[in-house]
């Protein structure tokens, strides 16, 4: 995987947050993360991503992200994203957004499961 992709992670379990920002990082991607939904949207605002990352609390403001990233110029609308599901909390995921999901990783999951499901995202989207 490139070291030069910017990705944007979101997630409000802060131990979660903390251990996946700082895997990325440590993988050589540099990572725009916060856990409060109002940055992330201003976040969209101001910069491409190449991917994005989400916790499955995110799944509830998908559209939100839809409508604010298809309003921007450098639409990071259809950027793949790779969603942190939590399975127990039964989320479903009904959003125009959908399509721009190209990989889940379940809840028991370890780090390089998610950086595994964040190369192949990236490669499906580039396709």
């Amino acid at each position: 995987m490139q070291r030069n992709l910017t990705i944007l992670f979101h997630c409000t379990d802060s131990t979660l947050y903390q251990l996946v920002s700082c895997y990325l990082n440590l993988q050589g991607l540099r990572i725009v993360a916060s856990m409060k939904q109002k940055d992330v949207l201003q976040k969209i605002d101001r910069q491409k991503f190449s991917a994005m990352i989400l916790g499955s609390e995110s799944e509830v403001f998908l559209d939100e992200f839809m409508y604010a990233t298809s309003q921007k110029d450098n639409m990071n609308f259809g950027v793949p994203v790779v969603l942190m599901n939590d399975p127990r909390q039964n989320i479903q995921v009904e959003s125009n957004f959908t399509p721009s999901i190209k990989g889940i990783v379940n809840i028991p999951f370890t780090l390089s499961d998610i950086h595994k499901s964040l190369i192949v995202a990236i490669a499906s989207a580039k396709k």
